[in-house]
């Protein structure tokens, strides 16, 4: 029988563009569940890069509009509850919210951000195209 090791995914929390308040906010929220924290203004490199440490590039062509966004990886279901639930009492609002998974590990958030946008109109819309 083979022995199959599981590599799990440390718990990381990865901000794009996020306001001052929101990174000291989702920092102390990290803290509390032993997650590390990446911010970042880069809009091509990979998450899965981001999320290993990679420099980031600035972004100064983002402006001061871009949409914030938050990764989440490595949080099991009730800690995820218990991490957005302890989010939204401290007043962090940030609509653009994904888990890290396979499937977009890829993506950079240019492409993750213009994924959920698309998800969020088609929720809105009842579910139709």
């Amino acid at each position: 029988m083979k022995a199959r090791i599981s590599e799990k995914t440390p718990k990381k929390l990865l901000g794009f563009c996020l306001s001052e308040t929101h990174t000291t906010q989702i920092g102390a929220a990290a803290a509390a569940y032993g997650a590390e924290t990446v911010f970042t203004r880069d809009l091509d490199t990979p998450i899965s890069k981001l999320l290993d440490g990679a420099d980031g590039k600035d972004g100064e062509n983002i402006g001061a509009s871009a949409d914030e966004c938050l990764v989440i990886a490595g949080f099991g279901r009730d800690e995820l509850n218990e991490l957005l639930d302890s989010l939204r009492e401290t007043g962090v609002r940030i609509p653009l919210k994904a888990i890290y998974t396979p499937h977009n590990s890829a993506w950079s958030f240019k492409e993750l951000i213009a994924e959920l946008k698309k998800e969020h109109e088609y929720m809105t819309r009842g579910g139709r195209r």
